[in-house]
């Protein structure tokens, strides 16, 4: 697989055909051999693990509850000008 490096728009059987950033393209794909200059080979990513907080508790576990913050609301302003 490839990697487009920037956008463009080529010509072929008298439609455009465009090519976008970041879009992959198959490494026997006919446009790389024609513009193989504007495409890059992928490069390979790490991954963090993610961590996700549960949203209910295990059977047994305890969690606690912290009640949503207090606003203070905001009267509309009567000042006649």
């Amino acid at each position: 697989m490839k990697r487009c490096k920037e956008s463009f728009t080529i010509w072929r059987d008298n439609a455009p055909v465009a090519y976008t950033a970041g879009q992959l393209v198959e490494d026997d794909a006919e446009i790389l051999r024609s513009h193989g200059h504007l495409f890059a080979e992928l490069e390979p990513t790490v991954r963090a693990p993610s961590v996700v907080e549960a949203a209910t508790a295990e059977p047994g576990e305890r969690r606690s509850v912290t009640p949503p913050a207090k606003t203070s609301a905001r009267k509309p302003s009567t000042k006649k000008e």
